[in-house]
């Protein structure tokens, strides 16, 4: 006999391996893990970096969700979100709480689906620094663009 949890809202870690929406996806080997490691810290990188041209490899030219925004372009839509946000936030840091990370990806469609926890610290030139603990989820094509990006 075998256990489905069809919800889990309190995240219970144990329960997770049975989670319906892990069914059907293919886990992600230690190299796999290292390079999706590799390439959030490398976005992130670029994000505090305040240029776009270092974010702009990062993403597919049309997201399909861009922190709650639907269908938008690269250029001009998401260039003007990060110009916008970088002229009253002048400094950020984003800290992964790597223990959070679950990936999993679905093999026919080529998609990697990317979860984890950040502190994220942020700056104006009025106020000191001040941080949030935000939830993340980024969704991967197979060239490794950004699709889709959200907090939870």
């Amino acid at each position: 006999m075998g256990v489905v949890v069809v919800l889990n809202p309190f995240e219970v870690a144990a329960f997770r391996p049975w989670q319906w929406e892990n069914w059907g996806q293919e886990a992600p080997n230690q190299d796999e893990l290292s390079e999706i490691r590799t390439h959030i810290e490398q976005f992130y990188a670029a994000v505090e970096s305040h240029d776009f041209d270092n974010i702009r490899p990062f993403y597919r030219e049309t997201v399909e969700n861009y922190f709650g925004n639907e269908n938008r372009r690269l250029v001009p839509d998401i260039r003007a979100a990060y110009l916008i946000y970088w002229k009253k936030y002048v400094g950020e840091r984003h800290e992964i709480d790597w223990e959070s990370l679950e990936v999993s990806q679905e093999e026919e469609s080529q998609i990697t689906r990317v979860r984890f926890s950040l502190r994220y610290y942020f700056k104006t030139e009025e106020a000191d620094w001040k941080n949030l603990l935000l939830g993340t989820e980024i969704r991967l094509d197979a060239e490794q663009k950004i699709f889709y990006i959200d907090k939870f």
